[in-house]
């Protein structure tokens, strides 16, 4: 599938760009424009403020033909045109979606389209255009459309991997269809763990606020690069839980949206087979503090939380507490890398697992699977209870807070 990657020919994201300081932290950016504003005469503050309103807006031109509304009508009439489509009580759902190829190919949430397939495109100008359902993915809500390509503008997509925490990251998006909807905020954590329990996607978590509508839009960095499409949001402190629509009580979520490059490699399996491809391997991970790998002795690696009863895993003989340290011959960094290295085979492919047992090293073979329906089965020490597995996780990841921490003090200098 092509992609319409960016170049530095037009000076876009060179080191004059407001928008591309960085620094420590996670609010460095803001903390460095209100620094310079701080100091700098009114004069100075009234064109540095002009400066980067100019920025904000030229990526919000250059993101905004690429943003789409999303329709999926209830009904439709014998000639399959939305007879009434003026009419809302014939909407079941209006969301946001992104242009991503020159194949006419959008990007948008299962939030959005739900079980219609009475779908349809509108773009800036008004006009809608029916939308051919091409498949989901229901672990990355994702679903991928196709519709004719004339007269759409692809977005240009970045590369997520080139973001760190505090990056600026800017929302655009439809909000039900009647008006764009565009917002400022920094990258908070990139790699969130949502839904992580033997198994999940590593997300984007941002300070950007996405409301009712918002759902399938773009997130843009600060060269008006794609680098992905909103998702939803969680409430805080509940990283565990799938993301969910955006609504109108934004005051107490995170908004989330899932990496462009993840969301390609979606998109790919649903172009060519309706269904998402990603291999399975059914455990439950974290990376582990440095005082644990210091007791463990070794560099890199995600620790085994629990492992899915019957999963290829547990197949393969894989235990909670082993340290996978590298998976089909590439070293696992953390639990975000982890995800995506074993999401990037395809089921039924063989892998070696170099595992950690204590301080014995173990190379075990699995073979993978496709992941299993929402509904997860029966684990070898809990119920099939879905609160229950999380709430069991959350407790060992507490022991395991405790433990690193008393290892912590232990340490000498």
């Amino acid at each position: 599938m092509p992609r319409k990657r960016a170049h530095a020919a037009d000076g876009t994201g060179s080191a004059s760009d407001p928008f591309a300081r960085s620094g420590p932290g996670r609010s460095a950016p803001a903390r460095a424009l209100f620094l310079a504003l701080a100091l700098a005469s009114p004069a100075a503050q009234a064109a540095d403020l002009q400066s980067c309103e100019q920025e904000f807006q030229r990526v919000v031109n250059a993101v905004r033909p690429s943003v789409v509304a999303v329709i999926a009508y209830s009904s439709l009439d014998p000639a399959g045109t939305p007879a009434s489509g003026a009419n809302s009580e014939l909407k079941k759902s209006i969301g946001s979606g992104v242009v991503i190829n020159d194949n006419g190919h959008v990007l948008t949430t299962l939030s959005v389209v739900g079980a219609s397939r009475n779908l349809f495109v509108r773009t800036q100008d008004g006009n809608e255009r029916p939308a051919v359902f091409l498949g989901c993915d229901h672990a990355s809500d994702l679903v991928l459309l196709k519709v004719k390509p004339e007269g759409l503008a692809p977005a240009r997509l970045g590369r997520p991997s080139e973001l760190k925490a505090g990056a600026w990251a800017i929302v655009v998006a439809e909000s039900f269809g009647q008006y764009p909807h565009y917002a400022l905020g920094s990258f908070t954590a990139l790699g969130a763990a949502t839904d992580t329990a033997f198994g999940g996607t590593a997300l984007m978590q941002m300070s950007a606020q996405v409301y009712p509508g918002n759902t399938g839009g773009a997130v843009a960095n600060s060269s008006g690069e794609v680098v992905g499409v909103v998702l939803g949001a969680v409430s805080a402190g509940a990283a565990a839980s799938p993301p969910q629509p955006a609504s109108g009580n934004v005051g107490q979520n995170l908004s989330i949206a899932i990496p462009i490059d993840r969301a390609e490699q979606v998109a790919e399996d649903l172009a060519a087979h309706g269904t998402m491809a990603a291999g399975f391997l059914g455990v439950s991970v974290r990376t582990p503090a440095e005082a644990l790998k210091d007791l463990l002795q070794f560099e890199n690696g995600v620790l085994i939380l629990d492992v899915l009863a019957g999963s290829p895993a547990d197949a393969a003989g894989i235990e909670a507490g082993d340290v996978i340290l590298t998976f089909g011959g590439r070293p696992v960094r953390d639990q975000v890398e982890f995800a995506r290295i074993v999401a990037g085979n395809r089921p039924g492919a063989r892998c070696v697992v170099e595992l950690l047992r204590g301080d014995v090293r173990l190379n075990r073979e699995v073979t993978l699977s496709t992941a299993p329906a929402a509904t997860l089965p029966a684990r070898r020490e809990a119920t099939s209870d879905r609160h229950q597995i999380e709430n069991r996780i959350q407790a060992l990841r507490t022991e395991l807070d405790t433990l690193e921490a008393q290892l912590g003090g232990r340490r000498t200098p």
